[in-house]
């Protein structure tokens, strides 16, 4: 993980990040129960029959006449559209049945959110008629349209509550990291399953010095901090636990450094004209032994167009304020990926597990989007890199998918491999990129709004959201 606060030309520009919305979960209400009876003693209107568990598909009757959800009465192991159960022998119709809104919803539009409770819905598509027992919650929905993706695919866990929200995170293979820039200090925390206890590590720094220059990075076998305690810019670098120590060798500079870290190495530029380049520390020897992996020079690059700092396993990832480039870690072969039109980049943010070379999110600043930003996305992947795809644009023209979404994109995202996870105002979403970007496979992870999504190399996802005053941090689910 890199969390990187911005130098002095770019601050300004950020104020307008501050803010943060708050949006509260949907909430769909379900019509009275459906009739249970076998003999149908509502069918003929469907008015409020007693049904089952879930399903109150009888509410409106309007399958009442043609048994549209006659044979659901064995769908639902409670009977769930069995209202009409009258008209049983023409059951095959209730397939369709329009009046059976049982618990999915007056049309079964919302059936989804009832059927979450069974399992995801299961083949709600159908739920009203003869299928309607593939979702053990979703058996009344008439038409089923909250099957499948429309139903919430986990029910977050709060684990944690803070007065700072994260800002930034990242994710080892096990564990989720996050920063409060609270006061008097900047913290950092992390936390695994099972047992979603929040840790705090015993790096911190004066939150005064929060308003200058910093990056905080994490591996899997060390954290290394950028900090401005004084004048030169100073990296430490600690193990990555509650229990581990600072390193006895620090890195310092007058000029401007960056910094990320790949498992036990952390990466760092240094701008001096003495020997401007990208080196590599483990933290066990001192600055003037470190290695130097490739000068700017090699690289194409000058000492301004590295503020930000990434790694692939094949890739650097490197940002200034406008420009992005890549250079390879075995022939140092540099590409231009990436130029921010009238606004700056803010972030790079590299698919999850890092220890696989699949995308990377170049984020820009954007007021619409003002508590992360504008996501842009590149794959990895390919021989001849193309150009990075607008997610924005491209999720905001999906239309709906099986009567589910769509999902505007209201806040920014993680990559966990080719799989983009972003906040909607219905709840975390995730959608598959292809190679050129393009989203499609929409799926609900949360019915709750939630912000900032973090993702472990092993699926686990996080999240936060401020209702009010406090910032609560959630556990989602795995992937």
């Amino acid at each position: 993980m890199t969390v990187r606060a911005r130098p002095a030309a770019v601050l300004a520009a950020l104020a307008a990040l501050a803010g943060v919305a708050c949006h509260g979960p949907l909430v769909a209400e379900a019509p009275s129960d459906g009739g249970a009876g076998t003999g149908g003693h509502a069918g003929s209107t469907g008015a409020s029959g007693r049904g089952g568990s879930t399903g109150t598909s009888g509410a409106t009757g309007a399958s009442g006449a043609t048994g549209a959800s006659g044979a659901t009465g064995a769908s639902g192991a409670t009977g769930a559209s069995g209202a009409t159960g009258a008209s049983g022998t023409t059951g095959a119709s209730g397939a369709a049945g329009s009046g059976g809104a049982g618990r999915g919803g007056a049309a079964g539009s919302a059936s989804g959110v009832a059927g979450s409770a069974g399992g995801r819905g299961g083949a709600g598509a159908s739920a009203g008629g003869t299928t309607g027992g593939a979702g053990t919650g979703g058996r009344g929905g008439s038409t089923g349209t909250g099957g499948g993706a429309c139903a919430p695919q986990f029910q977050p866990q709060m684990f944690y509550s803070s007065d700072y929200g994260p800002a930034r995170s990242d994710g080892t293979s096990s564990r989720y990291y996050w920063v409060e820039q609270g006061t008097p200090f900047v913290t950092v925390h992390y936390t695994s399953t099972p047992g979603l206890t929040a840790t705090p590590h015993p790096y911190q720094f004066d939150a005064t010095e929060a308003n200058r220059d910093w990056d905080v990075a994490v591996g899997e076998g060390l954290l290394a901090a950028l900090t401005v305690p004084s004048l030169p810019l100073q990296i430490e670098v600690w193990g990555p636990l509650a229990g581990d120590v600072m390193s006895p060798f620090t890195i310092g500079s007058t000029y401007n450094m960056a910094v990320t870290v790949d498992g036990a190495n952390a990466y760092y530029t240094f701008d001096d004209p003495a020997g401007p380049g990208i080196y590599r520390t483990d933290g066990t020897q001192s600055q003037s032994q470190n290695p130097l992996i490739v000068t700017y020079a090699t690289a194409g690059l000058t000492a301004g167009d590295v503020l930000i700092l990434r790694t692939t396993p094949k890739y650097f990832v490197v940002a200034g304020l406008r420009d992005a480039w890549v250079i390879d870690r075995s022939s140092f072969a540099h590409q231009h990926v990436f130029t921010a039109t009238n606004v700056n980049i803010i972030d790079v943010i590299t698919s999850r597990p890092h220890t696989t070379n699949a995308g990377v999110v170049f984020r820009t600043q954007d007021g619409l989007y003002n508590a992360t930003g504008h996501d842009y996305y590149l794959d990895l992947t390919a021989t001849t890199l193309g150009t990075p795809r607008d997610l924005v644009t491209a999720i905001n023209q999906l239309g709906a998918t099986g009567g589910c979404g769509p999902f505007r994109y209201e806040q920014g995202g993680v990559l966990y491999g080719n799989h983009y996870i972003y906040e909607s105002t219905s709840g975390l979403v995730e959608v598959t990129l292809a190679s050129d970007g393009t989203p499609s496979q929409t799926v609900l992870l949360t019915g709750m709004e939630l912000r900032f999504p973090e993702v472990t190399g092993g699926g686990d996802v996080y999240a936060s959201w401020q209702p009010s005053f406090k910032s609560n941090y959630y556990y989602v689910g795995r992937l």
